[in-house]
């Protein structure tokens, strides 16, 4: 049933329908209109009671019945134990999305989503854009993620397709370059773009593409997410393209939500997921404090993660360390998320290749992948199979790298190199050693 379900949301109709299912959303479009008008103690009860459903749920799964109904006594969740055994944190829920992350670290994860959380997920992102008077639903939309739209050997016009009754213009990401931006360029003006949808790698790339061949494109908003937003880009957002730039933190996971608000700082959503933030005792580059990023996600039965691990750190400065309550429930802001710099390859021709982490996903018995560039032409997959790798696996691999990056840049699969480092001795999921490409 669950990869029934998977295969149908290909569909613009069923895709449309999971995404925008009123009887689902009709509980958190509630709770988010209480919370907005109730008292702290008032708050702290409505977080407690979604805490409390949620550590319900997950005690009925394999791995979480163990644990008690206290939020204390489940252990922290490391990304190894969901990878190595994603089914014991399976929920009882009937009706179920397999899903998949590659993350930032190039380790594949199973997923498991329940059909209301789907359009959960789209609800708490609509409540970014509402302030703006716009929707993904019914707004006009120009996407440029990670979509395979053709076959990155086919170079030919044009580089994107309608979807959703017309209202979304889903462009091409590896065929971005200084040759074909004209074409993206006049397709966003032709589509009356009301909200570029994005991948901030991709959205530096399109603006410094339309700039050095003196082109233009003006758009009411940006939505993005999944990397790192440089801050000097909001600026460039605001004079290149006229529009207002929203960027938002979250996770295949499913287990934290936070975007930037009005002052440039983050802030957690309260009623997505309970965040706690654990002091690594680190100072990141800019004098700022760092804090590992631990969360239990709310709207999820099909897999209810708790104090799950999720890998990211969140920069704190230093003298708003006496407030992490206030930045865990949201009352507060934080700098942002540090790990999720811009994952991206660069081709021959100028193109920006983003999205990357797909690269792994539904690639069985693979422990971590390494993407190595020291040269626009050409790039190494390093990876660590496990024991059960096989050649299916391969070829899966082989698919998704024929699907997302073009035949201009060769690949090189390699299951015997050494994985580098970076100086912190964390091993980054995409290694560049190319020159004027940040």
């Amino acid at each position: 049933m669950s990869k029934l379900i998977s295969r149908l949301r290909d569909s613009d109709v069923v895709n449309s329908l999971l995404r925008y299912n009123t009887v689902a959303t009709a509980t958190p479009k509630r709770i988010t209109a209480n919370y907005a008008k109730a008292t702290d103690e008032e708050k702290r009860v409505i977080r407690s009671e979604l805490l409390q459903r949620t550590i319900a749920d997950a005690r009925r799964t394999a791995y979480g019945a163990e644990f008690g109904a206290e939020i204390d006594e489940w252990p922290v969740l490391a990304k190894d134990k969901l990878r190595d055994a994603s089914s014991d944190f399976h929920g009882p829920a009937l009706l179920k999305v397999s899903a998949g992350t590659g993350g930032t670290t190039g380790q594949p994860i199973s997923l498991a989503r329940s059909i209301s959380s789907i359009a959960v997920e789209r609800f708490f992102i609509e409540q970014l854009l509402t302030p703006m008077g716009l929707s993904l639903k019914s707004s006009r939309v120009a996407v440029l993620r990670a979509d395979e739209i053709k076959d990155p050997q086919d170079t030919a016009p044009p580089f994107g397709v309608h979807r959703f009754g017309a209202r979304h213009l889903i462009l091409s990401n590896p065929h971005l370059n200084r040759d074909t931006v004209g074409w993206y360029v006049d397709a966003i003006r032709r589509h009356n773009t009301e909200i570029l949808y994005v991948y901030p790698s991709m959205l530096e790339n399109l603006i410094e593409l339309t700039r050095s061949n003196s082109l233009s494109i003006q758009v009411p908003v940006v939505l993005s997410s999944s990397e790192t937003v440089a801050h000097a880009l909001y600026d460039q957002v605001r004079n290149a393209l006229g529009a207002t730039l929203i960027d938002y933190y979250g996770l295949g996971e499913r287990v934290a939500l936070a975007a930037v608000g009005s002052d440039g700082r983050y802030y957690f959503n309260p009623l997505y997921g309970r965040v706690e933030l654990m002091d690594m005792q680190e100072t990141g580059d800019d004098g700022n404090a760092l804090y590992r990023i631990v969360a239990t996600g709310y709207w999820n039965p099909a897999m209810p993660l708790i104090r799950y691990d999720t890998g990211d750190i969140a920069i704190v400065n230093r003298n708003d360390e006496n407030k992490l309550e206030d930045i865990e429930i949201g009352e507060h802001g934080f700098v942002g998320v540090l790990g999720r710099r811009s994952e991206f390859i660069v081709g021959p021709d100028g193109s920006r290749i983003s999205g990357l982490n797909h690269l792994p996903r539904g690639v069985d018995n693979l422990v971590r992948m390494q993407v190595y560039q020291d040269s626009p032409d050409a790039v190494e997959i390093r990876l660590r199979p496990g024991p059960n790798f096989s050649e299916p696996a391969m070829r899966q691999l082989r698919e998704n790298v024929e699907a997302m990056i073009p035949p201009t840049i060769k690949v090189d699969i390699r299951n015997d190199a050494e994985f580098e480092k970076a100086p912190n001795g964390k091993t980054p999921f995409v290694i560049r050693k190319l020159e004027c490409v940040e």
